[in-house]
């Protein structure tokens, strides 16, 4: 039996989310109950985390992430953050309340091996405290050798430069 459609407005209306549940009346019955479980879930902040649900060796920490920085740890289509989690060997997760950016503080939690969540923590704060986050740093003379390069391309507007 399948679901329905659930569309969820990326539009919030003060603290909500319009959605709209397409399908037979059973279908949008059994979706409005899936749903009132997820948002109650999500009230009591049960969302899927018992520390005792962890495999054995496997611990968690968790750390605060200023609200201004989460984009930045986040990264587009979240690419910094994963990068973090394979080079540190953990699993990442920010816990948001919404979508939108606050100035309040963001809790993320690691959870891998014991021996890798410090090392997991030290490459978070890492990023957290650079200006420019390290990957994005132009090399020195990299501005110098680009123009050198285009000039050599195009010998013609070199000397318009």
């Amino acid at each position: 039996m399948t679901l329905g459609k659930i569309q969820i407005s990326p539009e919030s209306v003060g603290a909500q989310r319009p959605v709209t549940i397409t399908g037979t009346h059973m279908q949008i019955e059994l979706a409005k109950q899936l749903m009132d479980i997820v948002i109650q879930n999500a009230e009591k902040n049960t969302i899927a985390f018992n520390p005792s649900d962890l495999p054995r060796g496997q611990d968690y920490l968790e750390m605060a992430v200023p609200g201004p920085k989460v984009g930045l740890l986040i990264g587009k289509n979240g690419e910094t953050i994963k990068s973090l989690q394979e080079k540190a060997g953990v699993r990442m997760f920010l816990i948001q309340d919404s979508s939108t950016a606050t100035l309040q503080e963001k809790p993320l939690r690691i959870t891998g091996p014991s021996d890798r969540l410090q090392y997991a923590k030290e490459l978070v704060l890492e990023l957290l405290t650079q200006r420019t986050p390290r990957s994005f740093r132009p090399a020195i003379g990299a501005e110098t050798m680009a123009i050198r390069s285009a000039r050599s391309l195009c010998p013609a507007a070199a000397s318009a430069w």
